[in-house]
């Protein structure tokens, strides 16, 4: 997507703008200023992570994972086997076993927990026999919604103080709309019936943990799903909106999703809460996988590290307050393979960390067929994170006058497309391998 040219883009004038086609005039090309509302320090609360085997079920063929030695201030709870129909696979019979070794492994690295919520088991579901994203059954809302209440009230007692927000589910589809019908998915029940259990587990929080946050769903593929929640009463619930920005590839459509989200938030009159990317990563095919619809080409782990750095530096300078990567120990997208050994987004992930933790991010300037340039300051000097997302282009650009290049590091180090030294310390060289540039201030003549 293109957008017309201007000095300053805020998130109010972008969601104005997301639906809106741009151009080009007079041979000048498109420009984009990706900034926040207002420049800000990152912390490490920011980055949030998922893991999959940190405990192994018998007969995993995977060693159990370690936990790495990055900063992240947060976990997601999905898909490490604590859903609702693992905890509670027969009614009022529990087993909280992995939630608690989950638990207690990140209250021992102070990190926080971000638990989702739903996954209906059979013997609670309204369609029982329905296909969902594991087995039968546990996309149908409950058939009664007091089994919800218990559910929810169970897992606030056992964690109050220890848990600090909530996801109200995982990737809903809508039985309202029509697109979404007799698809396998998360949820397939209806809109009003997801703003009733929300309803009911703010309730419920309010009385066993009301500190604990609740957050909409984790919508992904599509702001209708969470306007149509939102316009139907669940805003008056939440405290904050999760979205999953997966960009597969594409850091416009990302940027464009950012601002069609906003958009709806501003819309409904939650403008002011925290928007959270609760699921975000980058896929990478195997030669003996079929490539997905949509997926048009292989990338390389070489490749696919240099876009996770791309998506986690633009997310940040676009005022997301929290990205959490899937999954640390993904098959796919991971940081490490079964036998724990690293991949280059491991290395890539640590360097984005070292680049962003405690840096005040000013903006990120994006131009048709021109390298993206961010800037920022850290340690009380300016910084520059340069690149060029077209692999087959390395360009130089000039600095601005009044600054000068003191070090540069890679995102991933030693990939084949390595930046080269500049000629001289008042040229950055953009490549697809994003580059951090050290900067101090000179007098100018």
């Amino acid at each position: 997507m293109r957008f017309r040219k201007m000095k300053y883009l805020t998130w109010s004038m972008l969601a104005a703008l997301v639906f809106l086609s741009g151009f080009t005039t007079g041979g000048i090309a498109a420009k984009q200023t990706v900034t926040s509302n207002s420049p800000r320090t990152l912390t490490v609360d920011y980055f949030g992570i998922h893991f999959h085997r940190l405990q192994l079920i018998a007969g995993e063929k995977a060693i159990p994972t370690v936990w790495p030695p990055l900063q992240f201030g947060m976990v997601r709870l999905w898909d490490s086997r604590t859903r609702w129909a693992d905890i509670e696979p027969t009614p009022n019979v529990w087993n909280f076993s992995k939630m608690d070794f989950y638990v207690a492994e990140a209250q021992k690295r102070d990190v926080k927990i971000l638990y989702t919520l739903g996954s209906t088991p059979a013997w609670a579901s309204k369609r029982p026999t329905e296909p969902c994203g594991y087995g039968k059954g546990c996309a149908a809302e409950p058939a009664d919604l007091e089994d919800w209440r218990a559910y929810v009230r169970k897992v606030a007692q056992r964690y109050r103080g220890k848990i600090c927000c909530y996801e109200l589910w995982n990737e809903p589809k809508f039985s309202d709309i029509k697109r979404d019908r007799n698809l396998k998915s998360f949820y397939s029940g209806s809109v009003a019936t997801l703003v009733d259990m929300a309803r009911i587990a703010r309730e419920v929080l309010n009385e066993e943990d009301p500190k604990a946050m609740l957050l909409t769903p984790g919508f992904v593929n599509g702001t209708d799903r969470l306007d149509m929640f939102l316009a139907a009463g669940g805003r008056q619930y939440v405290q904050a909106v999760a979205y999953h920005f997966y960009a597969w590839n594409d850091e416009q459509r990302m940027l464009k999703e950012i601002g069609a989200v906003r958009a709806v938030m501003q819309k409904n009159g939650v403008a002011d809460l925290p928007l959270w990317s609760t699921e975000a990563g980058v896929e990478v095919f195997e030669p003996n996988h079929p490539l997905p619809a949509g997926i048009k080409s292989r990338i390389t782990r070489e490749e696919a590290a240099a876009q996770l750095v791309r998506q986690i530096v633009l997310s940040a300078f676009s005022g997301l307050d929290k990205y959490f990567y899937y999954a640390w120990d993904n098959d796919k997208s991971g940081m490490v393979d079964r036998a724990g050994q690293p991949r280059p987004a491991r290395d890539a992930m640590l360097q984005a960390q070292r680049w962003l933790i405690g840096a005040r991010l000013d903006r990120c300037e994006i131009q048709d067929a021109q390298p993206t340039v961010c800037w920022g300051e850290k340690d009380a000097k300016p910084f520059a994170i340069v690149w060029n997302p077209d692999s087959r282009d390395v360009r130089d650009m000039p600095l601005p006058r009044g600054l000068r290049i003191t070090g540069q590091q890679q995102a991933v180090p030693g990939w084949a497309s390595a930046v080269r030294v500049p000629s001289n310390a008042g040229s950055l060289v953009a490549t697809p391998n994003p580059t951090f540039y050290s900067l101090e201030r000179v007098p100018t003549p």
